[in-house]
């Protein structure tokens, strides 16, 4: 669960200009971690977590060759919505 505080800056551009503002920023950054991943994958399949491990390391480098070469990359099968990435 995401926990935020409420937090105030004073605007310096627009109709707001010279207002305080309130907006809401999360706590901490919440992050997923490599070992995580691998744990869970490892959890839930009947793979080694030095298979899953070689996979997501190949995974990485066939995802910076792609975006090297200005591919993008669809990702249908990993989400339940198609997302894709694509090289600035």
């Amino acid at each position: 669960m995401i926990e935020f505080e409420v937090k105030s800056r004073k605007m310096n551009l627009g109709k707001r200009k010279g207002q305080t503002v309130f907006y809401a920023s999360p706590k901490a950054k919440q992050r997923v971690t490599n070992k995580m991943v691998i744990d869970r994958i490892v959890r839930e399949t009947s793979l080694s977590a030095g298979d899953v491990s070689n996979a997501m390391i190949s995974l990485g480098a066939i995802v910076r060759d792609a975006l090297l070469m200005g591919a993008s990359l669809i990702w249908q099968s990993l989400a339940r919505s198609a997302s894709s990435l694509r090289p600035r």
